[in-house]
């Protein structure tokens, strides 16, 4: 297999790709391998961290919203984040349908459904033949 495009500046990018790669791990380690000079503002950061995060008051005592919290019907970050999930999961019922009505006219309609679109093509003649049995095709299952 020839890649047409592949070039000696494709070895030149991921070249320059692995150095910045190699950059920054080495500067994750420098970071964790360093010395903690304020212990106290780290705790302090962590506690503000902490205090942002979403927290169930109703329980007693507060606590973290389970990972299994339904977010279409539980208020967890506002109205806005409901209607967020919800358009969410519209978005993907949609799709269910339309791929569910999709199948159902290819089983019931024609199974070239299933292979319109998906054909490869080669000579510039297969191209043709391709395109004109694409196009009775599209004009028998329209008309």
């Amino acid at each position: 297999c020839h890649l047409w495009y592949m070039g000696p500046w494709v070895h030149g990018v991921l070249a320059v790709l692995c150095v910045l790669v190699a950059l920054v791990v080495l500067w994750v380690a420098d970071m964790s391998l360093r010395p903690r000079w304020n212990e106290k503002g780290l705790q302090e950061g962590f506690s503000a961290r902490e205090s942002m995060k979403l927290h169930n008051y109703e329980a007693d005592p507060p606590q973290l919203y389970p990972l299994g919290t339904n977010l279409h019907k539980t208020v967890v970050a506002g109205p806005g984040m409901l209607l967020h999930f919800n358009f969410q999961l519209a978005v993907i019922v949609w799709a269910f349908l339309v791929a569910v009505v999709w199948m159902c006219f290819a089983f019931f309609v024609d199974e070239n459904l299933w292979r319109l679109g998906t054909r490869k093509y080669g000579t510039p003649r297969d191209n043709c033949i391709l395109v004109a049995w694409g196009y009775e095709t599209q004009q028998r299952l329209m008309w």
